[in-house]
Order: structure tokens, then sequence, then C-alpha cells
């Protein structure tokens, strides 16, 4: 009966005592390094790595390309922000008199140029 009981008392001992080691972990990693924890969660969790794909073509059964991968490229123009340039200016020139300029149709002029440069196209065609 001795035996049974010192027996049962060494596994409770057993069980109190890493029960007590692991209240001190998470004693130890909720309070001493709860800043170095936290820090490291707000950083991004995901990256993102940028690989090139070689793609093929889709052929049909003749192997006619059907779909062909090439580079395109397409530029835009918002035109909210051209219509916020006023479209009539008054300006003096050197005499002090008034004279009238069209700003928006000088800056689309100016912008159709750089473009036409940029891409290889007409400027008319731009504008």
């Amino acid at each position: 009966m001795q035996n049974v009981s010192m027996r049962t008392g060494r596994i409770i001992n057993l069980f109190l005592t890493i029960l007590v080691f692991i209240v001190i972990r998470v004693w130890y990693l909720s309070v001493i390094q709860y800043d170095l924890h936290y820090l490291e969660s707000l950083r991004p969790q995901r990256r993102s790595v940028i690989e090139r794909v070689e793609r093929g073509s889709i052929r049909d059964r003749f192997n006619i390309p059907l779909a062909v991968n090439k580079m395109q490229y397409h530029a835009a123009i918002c035109y909210n922000d051209i219509r916020q340039i006023p479209s009539i200016v008054w300006e003096k020139d050197e005499k002090g008199k008034k004279r009238r300029i069209n700003a928006r149709k000088s800056y689309i002029s100016t912008l159709a140029d750089f473009l036409a440069d940029a891409l290889a196209m007409e400027r008319q065609e731009i504008e």
C-alpha cells in the first residue's frame, strides 16, 4: 500500500514540476521577450519574388499559332488632370497689355510632342 502511494506521489510531483516549467516558459516568452516577438510579428509575412516566366504560344493542330506571347506596352493619359488646367489665361506682355493664351491647348501640344518622341508615333495621332 505504501509503495503505491509513493509511486503516485512521485508521478504527481513530476507533473507539478513539468507544469511549473511550462508556466515559467510562458511567463518568460510573454513578459521578457514580448518586445522582440511583437516587432517580429509586425514584419511582412509574405515576400514577392519576381521570376521571368518563359511562356509558349498556343497553336492549333496544324501548328498555326493562335496566341503568341510578346511584350506590349500601353500609354494612358488621365484627362481629369488636363481638365483642371484652365482653358484661357490672361497674361500681360512687355507693354502691359493683356494677352489671351490658350493654356490647355499649349499643354496638350507640348504633351503630344513629348509622347510622339517617346512612343515613335505621329503628333496628330496622339492629339
